[in-house]
Order: C-alpha cells, then sequence, then structure tokens
C-alpha cells in the first residue's frame, strides 16, 4: 500500500489516463475533473497529516528534552513519524521514549506519560479534528465513525485508508450525485 501511494503520487498521470480509456468519451472530461478533484483532496489530507506530525515531533522532543529523557529529539521525530498510523501509531511511538525514561527513573517514566496525554489530547481533540475539518471539509464524527468502522473491518490498514477514502468518498459524491444530479 505505501508503495503504491508513493508511485500514484510521484506520477499519477499514465494512471489517470488509463482510467479515462476504460470510460466512454462523453464521460472522460467529467471524471478527468472527479480525479482532478480527488487527487487536490488527497495532497490537502496529506499536508494536514504532515502538519499534525510535525507538531506532534516538536512537542514531544522539546519535552522529552526539557524533561530530561536522552535522544529526546529523536524520539521526538520517531513520535512524529508514528503519528501517521491513526490510533495505534502514537502509542508506538511512546514506548521507546518510555523504555529510556523508565531506564532513567520511574519518576522520569511518569512524566513522559503525562507530557504524551497531554500531546495527544491536544493533537487528537484539538489539532487534527480542527486541521482535517478545515483542510477537507469532513466533520469529525464522519473521521472518527469511519476509522472505528474501517479498523474493525480491516484491520491496521483500515486505520491508515479509513480518512483519505472517506474524503474521496465524500469528493465522488459530491461532484457525481449532488452536482450532477
Amino acid at each position: 500500500i505505501l508503495f503504491t501511494g508513493l508511485y500514484l503520487a510521484a506520477a499519477p498521470a499514465p494512471y489517470q489516463r488509463g482510467v479515462l480509456r476504460l470510460l466512454a468519451r462523453n464521460r472522460r472530461r467529467r471524471m478527468a475533473e472527479v480525479m482532478f478533484a480527488t487527487g487536490y483532496t488527497l495532497r490537502w489530507w496529506l499536508f494536514g497529516q504532515l502538519l499534525s506530525m510535525t507538531v506532534v515531533g516538536l512537542l514531544m522532543g522539546v519535552g522529552l528534552a526539557l524533561i530530561g529523557v536522552p535522544l529526546a529529539f529523536a524520539l521526538g521525530v520517531l513520535a512524529g513519524l508514528f503519528e501517521f498510523i491513526p490510533t495505534i501509531g502514537p502509542i508506538i511511538g511512546l514506548l521507546p521514549a518510555l523504555l529510556l525514561a523508565l531506564a532513567e527513573d520511574p519518576r522520569t517514566a511518569l512524566y513522559v506519560l503525562i507530557l504524551y496525554g497531554v500531546v495527544q489530547t491536544v493533537e487528537s481533540y484539538l489539532l487534527t479534528p480542527l486541521v482535517q475539518e478545515r483542510v477537507l471539509e469532513l466533520p469529525p464524527v464522519v473521521t472518527i465513525a469511519t476509522q472505528v468502522l474501517f479498523g474493525w473491518t480491516l484491520g491496521a490498514i483500515g486505520l491508515l485508508v479509513a480518512v483519505p477514502f472517506v474524503a474521496m468518498t465524500v469528493v465522488v459524491v459530491q461532484m457525481l450525485y449532488v452536482e450532477d444530479r
């Protein structure tokens, strides 16, 4: 999925032309518009994800450095990278920092847990919903419900694709059903 997404993002034109050739000539122009709009939406979703990842990485790195955890900024980068995986990624990103903090002192580990709780609360309930609503015009309830449904039915892969899938679906329904009907 990762490499397919990277190939599609790097050079979407051949794939778009291939899909358009499968359609009747009188539908190709409209479908090209829809494909452009979904690509635009996915780029904004990715921008929103990168923004959330950056903020989490910075907050965790600076917070861990203030607490005195070794390798704080590397752990912040790791936390930011794992932020890309909804729901379980932040927990995976916490584990290395927590283990290093436990090696130092149990009190330091407690401070890491508090920092993590504050950063994740800000990210989960403020930053990401507001960014996603702004860049994708997706209500937060739709985002959460889609993640629950896709996570329950498809597991970890479902969590990864839930929000971009629903964002693309909203664009397609808006353009092909609401506007065209």
